[in-house]
């Protein structure tokens, strides 16, 4: 599992995610499995909605 913050307008978020690279062979893209958004300390995961959880994972994506 790793770690990053991102920065949402002024919060900033710990995320702990799996990052899967893509497989051409088998038709798979990649990509993230977020496991927690925490903000000092708590996890608010389920708090955002999917299209936030969505843009974190892409930029977390687009770091690699």
């Amino acid at each position: 599992m790793e770690e990053t913050q991102i920065d949402r307008d002024g919060v900033i978020l710990d995320v702990e995610y799996d990052f899967e690279d893509a497989d051409d062979t088998v038709g798979y893209n990649g990509g993230v499995q977020i496991h927690t958004i925490k903000h000092e300390g708590v996890d608010i995961y389920d708090l955002l909605s999917d299209k936030v959880i969505q843009s974190i994972a892409d930029e977390i994506c687009e770091g690699y």
